[in-house]
């Protein structure tokens, strides 16, 4: 079916109904999970970045038990001003940021 999944947690209680699930999700082939986190920037927010590392231990922790289950598990916390594009942008695989495209080389 599919073998790898991108997962946004939101600190919700959510979070672990959907973390249960991805174990379920094995006996369908995936393998590889990519848990993220996109902490809001915006007017008088401030950058979510400053906390980032308490970010990484959180999305840390919720890959242990899928580590353990066997799954190859990515983290990738992130900021930005519009959290669903920045989801977006890390599901075609790219390390930019939305509205930030890689600058093509030109040839002579």
């Amino acid at each position: 079916m599919f073998e790898k999944a991108l997962v946004a947690l939101d600190l919700s209680p959510a979070e672990q109904p959907i973390l249960d699930c991805l174990l379920a999700l094995r006996n369908w082939g995936m393998r590889q999970v990519v848990l993220t986190h996109v902490m809001r920037v915006g007017y008088m927010q401030g950058d979510g970045m400053i906390y980032k590392q308490d970010y990484v231990d959180w999305l840390e922790r919720c890959a242990q038990p899928l580590r353990a289950a066997g799954l190859v598990v990515e983290t990738r916390p992130r900021s930005s001003g519009v959290p669903a594009d920045d989801i977006l942008a890390l599901s075609h695989g790219s390390t930019n940021r939305p509205g930030q495209h890689a600058q093509a080389a030109s040839t002579p």
